[in-house]
């Protein structure tokens, strides 16, 4: 192994190590809150996926971690801080491993640990009902380190029902409105729009025919170099009688189909709907709501099968016809779109401030994904580092297995660490001692650490939980990604052209 090798991939593992040392103090219940600031936004969160994408990494290798972090998000949706301070524990090993051994011996022995903590992964794992209250239970586990703790099965609650509804997240709809308490966000059938009827001050809880317009109901604008010219009052006349007929032959199109409720999407170009469109709308008792965004008028249109059309010559004959419900809760106006027997759902989102409402919008997002792995692998494993702790006590008379093996013992020790087990230095040390002893004892069973009592306890009986996908990901996905970075021998810098 030649020097320049030796010093890039050591700096690799220094920049993975120092990254994982800031992100440990996030892991678990007990776990801190970072602040990032990037300009004028400030985010509050101690998600990792989060923080790691806030973050400009300097080193190009943060990438990889920000990626993992990322990959475990998407596919469990909990974990994204384990894994990386996982990784960050066995490439610590693997540096001191690398002053005795080549990289290919360590990345050969990570092979044969990761099959090896499969195994364990597969007898530890529980079957779990598909019950609801079950459901609900091991998700709890998993929004104990969030914002939204103090109502966590309020809100596992919600995710379950959502999910089991909507059977998958493309389904599910959040919206976000600030103001209330978090206890207030909510589950809603339907589809909860972010934008309300125009000027409607009544409640509304009835069928209407729908039509959704991409184009403007305004007066046409001219060519940026084009130049009217107009000589006498009677050339004024002419114009605005020729924009009045102009909006009044859209407006008679739009009613001739039997729409009840337009809406409208928004133009960067011109106004989407001219005050003169509406008061003719208005006239023609159709109702309206403008200003929608694009990404919305795709998600309507996917929802409820309504195509959106971009000229009034598209108008299709027959129009869909929707539930529109329209109520007003805490001091604000919403509207919802309803399909009987359809599956979406909107959950409504609430909070004191835009942080905490995207802070939320994070959590309920990660527990709809652990609801849909519990749902596709309907397994548990008991938590509180327990199955970390039985993978650091595989025995092995292999040096470099050995060594990776007590990596995993990360897990439980920042467990101990941020619950402020590490007041006394004694007592921490106990603590993991006496896990591995329980372990090894086989009268006791499931034993993890419980940070809100500050012992060694019984996971499944005090309901410290989770699937066991979670565990399965978080484990492959570190080893994969510690062997992948070992791999790494050379930093090769290109100019873009």
């Amino acid at each position: 192994m030649n020097q320049r090798s030796a010093i890039i991939r050591n700096s690799n593992i220094d920049a993975c190590v120092s990254i994982t040392d800031s992100l440990s103090s996030s892991l678990g219940p007990r776990g801190l809150d970072k602040m990032i600031v990037c300009g004028k936004d400030v985010t509050v969160t101690n998600d990792g996926a989060t923080i790691l994408t806030k973050l400009k990494g300097v080193h190009p290798v943060s990438k990889i971690l920000t990626n993992l972090s990322q990959a475990q998000d998407e596919a469990c949706g909990d974990g994204t801080t384990s894994v990386v301070v996982l990784t960050g524990a066995l490439l610590k090993a693997c540096k001191s491993l690398l002053k005795l051994v080549h990289p290919s011996a360590i990345i050969e022995a990570l092979e044969r640990i990761k099959i090896a903590a499969n195994v364990i992964l597969e007898d530890a794992g529980i079957p779990i009902g598909d019950s609801e209250g079950e459901l609900i239970r091991n998700v709890i586990t998993s929004l104990s380190s969030k914002v939204v703790s103090s109502c966590a099965e309020e809100m596992a609650l919600i995710s379950v029902k959502a999910m089991k509804k909507a059977g998958s997240l493309k389904n599910i709809k959040i919206v976000k409105k600030v103001g209330g308490s978090i206890e207030e966000t909510k589950l809603v059938d339907g589809v909860v729009l972010n934008k309300n009827i125009k000027d409607n001050i009544q409640g509304i809880n009835r069928k209407m025919k729908v039509l959704m317009a991409q184009f403007c109901l305004s007066a046409p604008k001219t060519n940026i170099d084009s130049k009217i010219l107009i000589e006498d009052a009677d050339a004024m006349d002419r114009i605005i009688k020729e924009e009045r007929d102009y909006i009044v032959n859209i407006c008679k199109k739009i009613k001739e189909s039997g729409c009840e409720l337009l809406i409208v999407q928004k133009s960067i170009m011109r106004d989407s709907l001219s005050s003169l469109a509406y008061h003719f709308l208005k006239k023609l008792n159709i109702m309206v709501i403008e200003d929608v965004e694009r990404e919305e008028i795709d998600f309507i249109s996917k929802t409820f099968g309504i195509k959106p059309i971009s000229d009034v010559d598209l108008i299709p004959s027959e129009l869909r016809e929707l539930g529109i419900k329209e109520e007003e809760e805490s001091g604000e106006r919403i509207t919802t779109l309803i399909d009987k027997g359809n599956i979406y759902v909107s959950i409504l989102v609430r909070g004191s401030d835009n942080m905490i409402v995207d802070e939320t919008e994070r959590s309920l997002v990660d527990a709809l994904s652990v609801v849909k792995s519990l749902i596709d692998n309907p397994k548990k494993v008991p938590g509180g580092g327990h199955i970390e702790m039985l993978i650091s006590m595989i025995e092995t008379e292999d040096m470099i297995e050995r060594e990776l093996y007590k990596a995993f013992e990360c897990i439980p020790y920042y467990l101990c660490r941020n619950g402020g087990v590490n007041l006394n230095v004694n007592k921490k040390e106990n603590l993991l001692e006496e896990l591995r002893s329980k372990i090894n004892n086989k009268s006791y069973r499931y034993q993890g650490i419980n940070i809100r009592k500050g012992k060694v306890d019984n996971m499944i009986d005090h309901e410290i939980v989770q699937p066991l996908s979670v565990s399965v990901n978080v484990v492959n996905m570190a080893i994969e990604t510690t062997a992948m970075i070992l791999k790494i021998d050379d930093v090769l810098p290109t100019n873009r052209i």
